[in-house]
């Protein structure tokens, strides 16, 4: 039986220019966007540190060469003028006379995956804080938090972050809390409306009358699946 025009058609040009077109294409990281988060850590002593029978592993010796600093990520801009959303609590830490506050910083950054995360070189009390904070983002956003106080004592640990949640990394000597925010870049600037305050009106015509909104921050708790260590503040 002879064959029709339609089953002697051959797909192979079809296909051909279909590999062409994307081998074409730039390469993207698989499940990846040029994500950017705001990072802020708080870094604490806890001055009547004690172990409380928990068996704690020392800070290695070898671990002053791991923590030379890498060079820094291009896409990370640090935040020293911006308000600090975690300022009061730094506060109170200072003011409790049990806790001194050892690092308080905050950055914006691209967060990668794995392969492509830089740490965030972490170096303050002169010295006797030593190590890196990485922000990684895969299928989820974790925080891997990798610091040694007084070449002694480490805090290896980490934790997968939710946007606007508190994390308490705990150890006996001293702590760190985290919290990491999706940034968004703000919208065009528009012009300005005056509203009367006796008529509510603008001077577009509008008639204002949405209730004047307070932010609240969430209080913070330590995760259910962390072991149970009340957080200072």
């Amino acid at each position: 039986m002879p064959e029709t025009a339609c089953t002697r058609l051959s797909p192979g040009p079809l296909l051909l220019a279909l590999l062409v077109f994307v081998a074409a294409l730039p390469p993207v990281a698989a499940g990846e966007t040029q994500a950017q988060y705001d990072v802020e850590i708080i870094v604490f002593r806890n001055l009547a540190g004690q172990a409380d029978g928990e068996q704690w592993p020392a800070a290695d010796a070898t671990m002053p060469d791991a923590y030379r600093p890498p060079a820094r990520d291009a896409a990370v801009t640090d935040l020293a003028a911006a308000p600090r959303r975690l300022q009061r609590i730094a506060d109170a830490l200072n003011r409790s006379g049990a806790y001194r506050v050892l690092e308080h910083r905050a950055w914006r950054q691209t967060a990668h995956d794995r392969s492509r995360a830089v740490p965030l070189p972490v170096n303050a009390a002169g010295g006797q804080l030593d190590g890196t904070v990485t922000l990684v983002r895969e299928r989820f956003l974790h925080l891997d938090v990798d610091l040694v106080l007084q070449s002694m004592y480490a805090l290896d640990e980490t934790r997968r972050m939710r946007s606007g949640e508190r994390h308490y990394f705990d150890h006996p000597m001293f702590g760190v809390i985290a919290e990491v925010t999706p940034y968004s870049a703000p919208a065009p600037a528009v012009p300005e409306e005056t509203v009367s305050p006796e008529s509510g009106v603008t001077s577009a015509g509008e008639v204002s009358d949405a209730p004047a909104v307070e932010s609240e921050v969430p209080v913070p708790v330590p995760l259910p699946e962390h072991r149970v260590r009340q957080a200072p503040y």
